[in-house]
């Protein structure tokens, strides 16, 4: 097959980063839809049935190294071509992401703050009840601390800490994205003075569940954004890198996903979870790379420039009756239709968003581009 990789490091780098957008988001989306789970959990995932396994398979950990890799990226642009890191630089920096990252993230949170609202009363709850039941978690909550997601990460002397979400459950990620970059200042003087050996503490320090998640500061975002920070700091081409390591990560990251599915629901598979999610980073990086250098053809750019909006919007706007029109064409009946069902609705509804926004865009660019974090 033709070798198709761009002419230049930067160029190779740039495109993966853009093919790599829409698959991320759409697995953030499988995140979020989980499925609904086996009637019996007490039975052991190797013999709970296929749907069980591909739900849990995909949800449950196959997808959950996608926004490790966001982060990853972010801290790859964050520094890239930066060759010293000035006072005017960080104005510029932070002037960016005033509008790339801290008015969408009011906006989206204000907006699902709205739905929660009626939603809550739809629920037969009255008006005074639903702000009374808002105000016991605090005025600011819903752009902080309004939920606690999943059951929490075990370190390996067996603590647990839990994450924290705002209202629009997905935007802890832009959350945790805001707080550090405006502490990068301190991770490119910590990347620059330490090199290697600061990047591996911070990895230990996330493998093992040592560094706890605090809200606004996940290990997840201070690791990945620091590993992607190391690149751009360094100089290291990571196209490169991840082409190097692709097939061994790929053969551990099988070898991991049968131990996963083997000892799933023990403490063991808890602790090795983060190390999943690191070399999935590797993979998908890896595949990606492998995809620029082998292929020339990709996606319509819409659904990379889209990409943001369906992150936004998923966890707002669910299109409830996409999965009963899907759940009317695949029936939970049987194994396989159940399955069936479970992969076909987020599809639908991620590539329905896609249109939204494209509609929004044609429509309505300046509001579109406000959503979306383009000045």
């Amino acid at each position: 097959m033709a070798n198709n990789i761009p002419s230049s490091t930067a160029d190779a780098q740039s495109t993966i980063v853009s093919r790599l957008r829409f698959p991320l988001i759409l697995l953030v989306v499988y995140i979020h839809s989980f499925g609904i789970p086996a009637e019996d959990t007490n039975v052991p995932l190797l013999h709970s049935g296929f749907y069980e396994m591909v739900r849990t398979l995909l949800s449950g950990m196959i997808a959950h190294s996608a926004v490790p890799t966001f982060f990853f990226i972010s801290g790859f642009l964050m520094f890239y071509r930066v060759e010293g890191y000035s006072l005017q630089l960080y104005r510029t920096k932070m002037r960016n992401r005033f509008f790339s990252l801290l008015i969408p993230y009011i906006i989206w949170n204000l907006i699902a703050l709205g739905v929660w609202f009626v939603r809550q009363i739809d629920m037969g709850l009255a008006a005074d009840e639903v702000v009374s039941h808002y105000m016991e978690k605090g005025i600011f909550s819903c752009f902080w601390i309004f939920y606690m997601i999943g059951g929490g990460s075990v370190d390996w002397f067996g603590n647990v800490s839990h994450l924290t979400a705002p209202v629009d459950l997905p935007l802890w990620f832009l959350r945790d994205l805001i707080v550090v970059s405006i502490c990068s200042p301190v991770v490119y003087f910590v990347i620059r003075r330490g090199r290697g050996w600061a990047l591996s503490f911070l990895a230990v320090l996330f493998l093992s569940g040592l560094f706890q998640n605090s809200p606004g500061l996940s290990s997840c975002c201070v690791f990945f954004y620091s590993f992607g920070a190391w690149f751009s700091i360094t100089k290291r081409d990571f196209a490169t890198f991840f082409h190097r390591f692709f097939q061994p990560a790929l053969w551990l990251y099988v070898l991991l996903l049968g131990i996963m599915v083997w000892r799933h629901g023990t403490e063991a598979a808890s602790m090795l979870f983060p190390l999943l999610r690191l070399i999935g980073m590797f993979v998908f990086l890896g595949f990606a790379e492998w995809g620029v250098r082998h292929t020339s053809s990709s996606l319509p750019p819409v659904f990379a420039e889209g990409s943001f909006f369906v992150f936004a919007v998923h966890y707002v706007i669910f299109l409830s009756f996409v999965d009963q029109l899907v759940g009317k064409v695949f029936p939970t009946t049987h194994e396989v239709t159940h399955a069936l069902q479970y992969l076909v609705a987020p599809l639908i509804k991620t590539c329905l968003y896609i249109a939204v926004y494209y509609l929004l865009k044609r429509w309505m660019p300046l509001v579109t581009s406000v959503l979306i974090g383009k000045r």
